[in-house]
């Protein structure tokens, strides 16, 4: 599986304006709980499989910092099903982007 996380490079996670408003909440309420960021909480949804890794853009050392953040911890179950049903997948396949 691949995956390509969009950031929220605004550094504004939840804006009420943004048409992913909803999502983005459901990723600050998990890590307002366990004193995370929501990139962080990201980052451990999506590398707590062993066969799946992440490579996050870290263009300052606060980046690395906080990307670190993401690895070392575990959410309850009830968290990772409340973020795969803010994520669902789609039922086709999706080509990838060319960047």
């Amino acid at each position: 599986m691949l995956l390509k996380w969009r950031s929220q490079s605004t550094g504004k996670i939840a804006e009420s304006d943004k048409p992913d408003h909803a999502i983005i909440t459901v990723l600050a309420e998990i890590a307002e709980r366990y004193g995370r960021t929501p990139r962080q909480v990201a980052l451990n949804f999506l590398t707590r499989h062993p066969s799946v890794f992440t490579i996050p853009k870290a263009g300052r050392p606060e980046h690395v910092k906080e990307n670190s953040g993401g690895a070392g911890w575990d959410m309850a179950a009830d968290d990772l099903i409340a973020i795969d049903r803010a994520f669902p997948a789609p039922h086709f396949d999706v080509p990838l982007e060319v960047i």
